[in-house]
């Protein structure tokens, strides 16, 4: 039972994350650099952005 709680809590801690992020439409090439992607999202009016995914896409964080 106790397996169960942490593996729903988990999911649901995913499910916010990917919730409070926006893929970034100005951030272009593969996202090599956690603070160039940052400061293009500050630039967009996000709080900042990481490096995510196989593909190494920028995606900014949302003020929730």
């Amino acid at each position: 039972m106790e397996r169960s709680t942490r593996l729903v809590s988990a999911a649901f801690v995913l499910v916010l994350l990917l919730a409070a992020t926006v893929s970034s439409n100005r951030f272009h090439g593969t996202c090599a650099s956690k603070s160039n992607c940052a400061v293009v999202c500050q630039t967009m009016g996000f709080l900042g952005g990481w490096c995510l995914g196989l593909r190494r896409r920028c995606f900014c964080t949302l003020n929730c």
